[in-house]
C-alpha cells in the first residue's frame, strides 16, 4: 500500500463515515496483521484499520461485541466495511480508549495500582471463561482455520516455530534447546488433560490500557485463545519476570484468581516456556523476514531470565520428580556479562509509539455485570470500596473460575490441570436482547440475558404472557435474530451465519413441537413426518427408515397413509413429535405442546417427550404456562418483562 493509496483512502473514509477531511493521519508500528492508523477528526483521534484481505479485523468485528457484552471496556466499532467497493480496502474504524499501554507505564505505578490492574485483569479471565468454544485449541482470528485438536499439539506447534527461528538467528543454544524438549515431554500428560477454555492471551506487556494509573480497557482484540489460561498468566509472570513492578501485577493476578499451589507451579513452568520462545523471538522481523540483527544484550538478558524462571520451577518441584538434575541451576557462563533481570522488551513485544497519546476523550464505559446471581457457572470479583482492594482479603465468589488441580499421582506428567467443567453445553445465550419496533415505538421483549443448557438437559422456561419466554426460545432456536448479544449452538456462535447455514443447523439440530400442529391437513402422516428430511435431500431409503422408527416411537405406525386433517388432536401432536424425532435431532423446542389436547392427551404428549429425554439424550426446551408440566422438567427458567428472575433446580432432577 503506497503513502498516497493510504492517504487517499483513509480520507474517502473519513468522508464517507464523518462528512469531513481528516486533519491529520499517522502509522502506529504495532500494527502487525494491519496497516492501523491513528487519525485527527475534528479533533478526536479515531483507530483506522485497513486491509486488502478482511480475515483478521474480522476477528476483532466478532470479539468486539463480545467483550462489551461481558462487560469489559473495549473500542467500539464506529463504521466498517468489507466489500472493498467503497475503497480498494476493507475497513474498521474505531474509538480511541484513553490512556497508554501498561508496558508504557508499569514502571511508574504504585503497588496499589498495580494490584488494582491486576484485579481486572483477574475478571476479564473469568468474565471470557464463560464464552462457550468449539474444543479446539490455538488462535481464534475471523475464522477457526488455525485451531488443532490438542493443546499438546498447540504448544509442540510453537515450540517448533521459534526453535526454527532460534536456529536461523543463532539464538538457541544447547540449554534453550534441551529446556524445550523436557517442557514439551515432560507436561505432556498435563497438556493432554488440557480442555480449551477462553481467554484473551494478549495480556502481558501490551494491550492493557491504563489511564491516570487505572485500568481503562483493552485494545487490539483480533485474536482470542483457545486452551489453557494458566498460559496467559504464566505469560504476565514471563514478560517483567525479576522486577518489583512485574512481581506485584502478576502475584495480583495469581491471588485475584485463587490459583492453588499446584497451579501457580504450572503457571512457573508456562511462565519458562514463554520466556524461552520470547529469547529465541529476537532477530525475527514479524510478518515480513527473518533479519538475524539479534539484540545480544537482550540476548543475555533473556537466557539469564530463562534460567532464574528455571530455578523457580526446581525449587517448587521436588528434583526426583521433575527430572532437572541434567539441566545445571541458573548460572552464567564465564563469558556472560553480569546483567540485571531487568528486561529489555523488544519492539515486537513494546507497547505503542508515545507520539500516538490520545487526546482527551470522553469515553461511555459499559455497566459492571450483575454481582447478583441466584445460581452461576462463573464467578465474577465483587469491587473493594474505594481504597487499597487489597487492604484485606478480596471478595471473591466461591468458586474460582480456575478449579483445582487434580493430582494422580506425585509423578507431575499425571497430575495435570484437569479443569472440572460441566456437561457440554448446548446451547448459550450470552447478553441477549430483542427490541420490537412498532410506529416509531421500540419494546424491549428480552434484555440481557445470559443462560446455558447443556447437552441432555431437561428445561422449563416459564413466565407470564409478555414475559418474553417464547422470544427466547426463537432466538435459542435461531429463528429469529437478536438485537444485541450472542446465540451459541453446541460451540458455534450463529450471529455471522447465513441464512442457508442456519436453515441447516435448524434442519440438522433441532426438532420443534408447537401448540399449532403446523400440519399440512392434505398430506398424508408419512409426508408430513419427512418434510424436513426432503428439505435435506434425504434419500428415499432414508426417509421410509427413519420416518417408520418415528412413527413407531409415538404409536402411529398403522397412521402412516392417513391424511393428516383426519387425525385427532392427540394424534396430530404425536405426528409433530415424530417430525421432529426424524431428523434424531440434539434439542426439541416445545412451545406450549400440549396446549391445545385434553387433560389425558396432553399427559401422553408430555411422556413422551420426557421419554425422548431420558432414553435418547435429547435435550428437551419446554415454554409452557402450565406448572404441572414445568415441574415436571429438571430445571425451571423464570422470566418477567425480558429479564430472568429466577432459576431453580426440581425434585425432577433430585430423582
Amino acid at each position: 500500500m503506497t503513502e498516497k493509496t493510504t492517504n487517499d483512502t483513509i480520507t474517502q473514509i473519513a468522508q464517507k463515515e464523518f462528512g469531513t477531511m481528516p486533519v491529520s493521519a499517522a502509522r502506529m508500528p504495532n500494527g502487525i496483521c494491519n496497516d492501523v492508523y491513528t487519525v485527527d477528526i475534528g479533533g478526536r483521534d479515531f483507530i483506522f484499520r485497513l486491509n486488502s484481505e478482511p480475515r483478521f479485523m474480522l476477528g476483532s468485528h466478532k470479539h468486539i461485541p463480545l467483550f462489551r457484552s461481558k462487560g469489559i471496556i473495549v473500542p467500539e466499532i464506529l463504521a466498517e466495511d468489507y466489500s472493498r467497493t467503497a475503497v480498494p480496502f476493507a475497513y474498521q474504524v474505531q474509538n480511541r480508549l484513553p490512556g497508554r499501554d501498561i508496558g508504557d507505564v508499569i514502571e511508574t505505578l504504585s503497588d496499589h495500582e498495580l494490584r488494582a490492574a491486576g484485579a481486572e485483569i483477574a475478571n476479564i479471565f473469568r468474565q471470557l471463561a464463560s464464552v462457550p468454544n468449539n474444543g479446539k485449541f490455538g488462535v481464534l482470528w475471523g475464522d477457526d482455520r488455525d485451531l488443532v485438536d490438542s493443546w499438546s499439539a498447540e504448544v509442540a506447534r510453537v515450540t517448533k516455530a521459534v526453535t526454527v527461528w532460534g536456529r536461523t538467528t543463532g539464538v538457541l543454544d544447547a540449554k534453550l534447546e534441551q529446556i524445550l524438549k523436557y517442557l514439551n515431554s515432560e507436561y505432556k500428560g498435563y497438556f493432554e488433560r488440557v480442555r480449551p477454555l477462553t481467554y484473551f492471551g494478549d495480556l502481558s506487556a501490551k494491550n492493557v490500557m491504563i489511564s491516570e494509573g487505572t485500568f481503562s480497557g483493552l485494545v487490539d482484540l483480533d485474536s482470542l485463545a483457545q486452551g489453557d489460561p494458566l498460559e496467559a498468566v504464566g505469560r504476565i509472570k514471563a514478560i517483567w519476570y525479576g522486577t518489583r513492578h512485574g512481581t506485584i501485577y502478576s502475584e495480583a493476578v495469581i491471588k485475584s484468581l485463587m490459583l492453588t499451589v499446584e497451579q501457580q507451579k504450572i503457571v512457573t513452568m508456562y511462565a519458562l516456556l514463554n520466556r524461552a520462545f520470547l529469547t529465541l523471538e529476537n532477530g525475527v522481523q514479524f510478518n515480513q523476514t527473518t533479519g538475524r540483527t539479534v539484540d545480544r544484550h537482550r540476548e543475555a538478558l533473556d537466557k539469564k531470565t530463562v534460567a532464574d524462571l528455571l530455578d523457580e520451577l526446581r525449587r517448587m518441584t521436588p528434583t526426583a520428580a521433575i527430572g532437572f538434575a541434567e539441566i545445571p541451576p541458573a548460572s552464567l557462563k564465564n563469558n556472560e556479562p553480569a546483567v540485571s533481570p531487568v528486561h529489555d522488551l523488544s519492539p515486537e513485544r513494546a507497547a505503542p509509539a508515545q507520539q500516538f497519546i490520545p487526546k482527551e476523550i470522553t469515553i461511555q464505559s459499559p455497566p459492571k455485570p450483575s454481582l447478583t446471581f441466584a445460581q452461576t457457572d462463573s464467578s465474577v470479583m465483587t469491587p473493594k470500596p474505594p481504597g487499597d482492594p487489597y487492604s484485606s482479603e478480596p471478595e471473591i465468589d466461591p468458586a474460582p473460575i480456575f478449579t483445582e488441580l487434580v493430582s494422580e499421582s506425585d509423578d507431575l506428567q499425571k497430575a495435570a490441570v484437569r479443569p472440572s467443567l460441566p456437561q457440554k453445553i448446548m446451547l448459550e445465550a450470552s447478553g441477549l436482547s430483542k427490541t420490537y419496533t412498532s410506529d416509531g415505538v421500540g419494546f424491549n421483549a428480552l434484555k440481557n440475558v445470559d443462560l446455558r443448557i447443556h447437552k441432555g438437559d431437561c428445561i422449563a422456561i416459564v413466565g407470564k404472557s409478555g414475559s418474553g419466554k417464547s422470544t427466547l426460545m426463537h432466538l435459542l432456536a435461531c429463528l429469529d435474530i437478536p438485537s444485541e448479544g450472542y446465540v451459541y449452538v453446541d460451540g458455534d456462535e450463529t450471529s455471522t451465519m447465513s441464512e442457508t447455514e442456519k436453515n441447516r443447523l435448524r434442519n440438522e439440530k433441532f426438532g420443534f413441537v408447537f401448540q399449532q400442529f403446523f400440519l399440512n391437513g392434505r398430506e398424508t402422516v408419512f409426508e408430513n413426518v419427512v418434510l424436513p428430511m426432503r428439505i435435506r435431500g434425504a434419500s428415499d431409503f432414508d426417509m421410509i427408515t427413519d420416518a417408520n422408527e418415528a412413527l413407531a416411537s409415538v404409536g402411529l405406525t398403522e397412521k402412516s397413509d392417513k391424511k393428516a386433517k383426519d387425525l385427532s388432536g392427540g394424534e396430530k401432536q404425536r405426528v409433530c413429535i415424530a417430525r421432529a424425532l426424524v431428523g434424531k435431532p440434539q434439542v426439541i423446542f416445545a412451545d406450549e405442546p400440549t396446549g391445545n389436547l385434553d387433560s389425558n392427551t396432553g399427559a401422553a404428549v408430555e411422556n413422551m417427550l420426557f421419554e425422548l429425554n431420558r432414553e435418547k439424550g435429547i435435550t428437551l426446551v419446554i415454554v409452557t404456562h402450565d406448572a404441572d408440566l414445568s415441574n415436571r422438567c429438571e430445571r425451571i427458567v423464570e422470566l418477567k418483562d425480558g429479564q430472568i428472575v429466577a432459576e431453580y433446580r426440581t425434585e425432577a432432577d433430585a430423582g
